[in-house]
């Protein structure tokens, strides 16, 4: 549950090899102002930030399909962290947003993410 430390320990590792890494990750846990800044600041120049939307009732579904139990107040605390993301100023020019409702949508996003580590098929 306490990933972070682990985490920002393992970035400042590879943030001093003399290879080219990537390093992409998800979700809540390390997804936080914090850790943004950090790597922000062990990659200034090969870092991004994908936020991802959806329409609220594409969302609802998700959670419904997923059979998640998190209450409408976590859901809420989620959307003002993205918010808050979303708003920083050391931030917003390594933010992009792309909109994620269907498969061709994932597809953008996914060839995107290729782009950007400059990976071919």
């Amino acid at each position: 549950m306490a990933v972070q430390p682990d985490a920002e320990k393992f970035f400042n590792q590879v943030s001093n090899m003399d290879k080219d890494v990537n390093v992409i990750f998800e979700g809540d846990r390390l997804f936080n102002g914090k850790m943004l800044d950090k790597l922000m600041e062990l990659f200034p120049n090969d870092f991004k930030v994908i936020i991802l939307q959806v329409k609220d009732s594409t969302l609802d579904q998700r959670h419904i399909d997923r059979k998640d139990d998190q209450d409408d107040k976590f859901k809420n605390s989620r959307k003002t962290k993205i918010s808050n993301i979303m708003s920083s100023l050391t931030l917003m020019d390594y933010i992009e947003t792309m909109v994620n409702e269907n498969l061709d949508d994932q597809t953008k996003v996914i060839d995107n993410i290729k782009s950007f580590f400059n990976w071919s098929e």
